[in-house]
């Protein structure tokens, strides 16, 4: 877990802090909208936010996670409440920054 933590400490910029790539593959969500990244939110103090579409293909939790420890899903932040994270994806959700 350390190590995961040093790895996060030496993104830059994290990637919370860069908007969504809206370039990625999209999912269809079939009522008309689309999704390039759905989260989940794993942990228990540090809660860590990650994406569960990769690659354009949206994985089961814990594939997600498992593709996180392989270097492949790159978590989107870390929080040190449920709530805080819940939230932050929510806001990353909604992010102004979407394509017209």
């Amino acid at each position: 877990m350390e190590e995961l933590f040093r790895r996060l400490a030496a993104m830059t910029p994290p990637i919370w802090e860069r908007p969504i790539d809206w370039s990625r593959p999209v999912i269809d969500n079939g009522d008309g909208s689309f999704s390039t990244e759905r989260t989940i939110t794993v942990g228990g103090g540090p809660y860590t936010n990650m994406p569960s579409i990769v690659n354009g293909v949206e994985l089961p939790p814990d594939a997600a996670v498992q593709m996180h420890r392989w270097g492949v899903n790159e978590p989107t932040g870390q929080y040190p409440t449920i709530s805080q994270a819940i939230a932050a994806a929510m806001q990353r959700s909604h992010a102004k920054d979407r394509p017209q």
